[in-house]
C-alpha cells in the first residue's frame, strides 16, 4: 500500500483489489491516532487508547485537560500542566525594609499559578483597594 506523502497514512493502490471496508478501516485506524481524541476520563482512554502512539493527543473532559502520550516517558502526560493556583500577599516596601502603605492600608491578596513559561496572576475576592 503507498502512504500519504505527509502523515503517512495508508491508502490502496491502484492495482489493489477492491477492499472497500478493509482500506477504509486501514486508512482511518492510521489517521485516527492523528486526530485529538475525546474521552470522558484518563480510564476511558486508557481502555480504548490501548497501543498509544509517540506524542499522541487526547482531550479529556474531565478534570478538562489536554494530555500526550511521551514516548520517553511511555506515559500519558499533561499537554499544558498548569499548576494549581497559589495564594500570594505582596507586600511593597524600600530596600531596607521599610513598608508602604498600599492605598490607605489596604490588603492585596492574589493568587498565582505557572503554565509552561507563563504566569497568570489575579487578584482574588478578599482584596481590598486596587490591585
Amino acid at each position: 500500500m503507498p502512504n500519504t506523502p505527509l502523515t503517512g497514512v495508508p491508502l490502496p493502490g491502484p492495482q489493489a483489489t477492491d477492499q472497500v471496508p478493509a482500506d477504509l478501516m486501514t486508512a482511518f485506524s492510521a489517521a485516527e491516532t492523528m486526530f485529538v481524541g475525546r474521552f470522558a476520563t484518563a480510564a476511558d482512554r486508557d481502555g480504548k487508547v490501548t497501543s498509544p502512539i509517540g506524542y499522541q493527543v487526547a482531550a479529556l473532559i474531565s478534570p478538562g485537560k489536554f494530555t500526550y502520550y511521551d514516548p520517553i516517558l511511555a506515559a500519558w502526560a499533561d499537554l499544558m500542566n498548569p499548576t494549581a493556583w497559589d495564594t500570594w500577599t505582596p507586600t511593597l516596601q524600600s530596600a531596607t525594609g521599610v513598608a508602604f502603605n498600599l492605598g490607605g492600608g489596604a490588603t492585596q491578596i492574589g493568587r498565582y499559578r505557572l503554565t509552561g513559561k507563563k504566569v497568570d496572576v489575579a487578584p482574588t475576592a478578599a482584596s481590598a483597594g486596587i490591585f
